[in-house]
């Protein structure tokens, strides 16, 4: 047997995950239906409080290995996690990818920093006078929008509504819904 076994990546990307989402890596292993049965799968998250050390998905020896799994939440560190997955075959032919596949972890709040805590009366709209920024916290997701109320308004007015890591322009108020 000198064929290797196959890391089959039936999803590339996993996240972004605020919190533990259990077994979801789909990523398979096969012998193709030649050769030896598998003798196991591993995996290593490059970053993290454990980066590096392969740890095991499964040591059960099979032709196929389907199941989803998973990585425990403790091992991600905030953003963007490169996983490396290997599979080795009883005849000691090994497949392995060097950038699988990626979690995506994100626990950290967005950011808003008020410049301008008082902005004085307006007796006409002022435009983009509003001096307050808006950060997605570090290594996380993008921010995806941002709202404003006035008062005990019900309405929320936009902001905006791109995917950005910082939103650092003057913005304007709804003039006309002020009180």
């Amino acid at each position: 047997d000198v064929l290797p076994p196959q890391v089959v990546l039936n999803q590339v990307v996993y996240g972004w995950y605020q919190d533990d989402p259990g077994a979801v890596i789909d990523v398979d292993f096969t012998n193709a239906g030649a050769g030896s049965m598998l003798s196991g799968a591993q995996y290593r998250v490059m970053g993290g409080p454990a980066a590096g050390l392969w740890r095991n998905i499964t040591m059960d020896p099979a032709n196929d290995f389907t199941d989803d799994w998973e990585i425990p939440w403790t091992l991600l560190a905030e953003g963007n996690n490169t996983v490396e997955i290997r599979t080795t075959d009883q005849a000691g032919n090994e497949e392995g990818t060097s950038d699988g596949t990626y979690v995506l972890k994100d626990t950290e709040n967005p950011e808003v920093v008020v410049n301008q805590m008082s902005y004085g009366w307006w007796t006409s709209d002022p435009g983009r006078a509003v001096d307050v920024d808006f950060f997605n916290g570090g290594n996380g997701s993008l921010l995806d929008e941002a709202f404003y109320t006035v008062g005990d308004q019900e309405v929320l007015h936009m902001v905006f509504t791109d995917d950005t890591a910082r939103f650092t322009e003057d913005w304007g108020l709804d003039f006309e819904s002020l009180p």
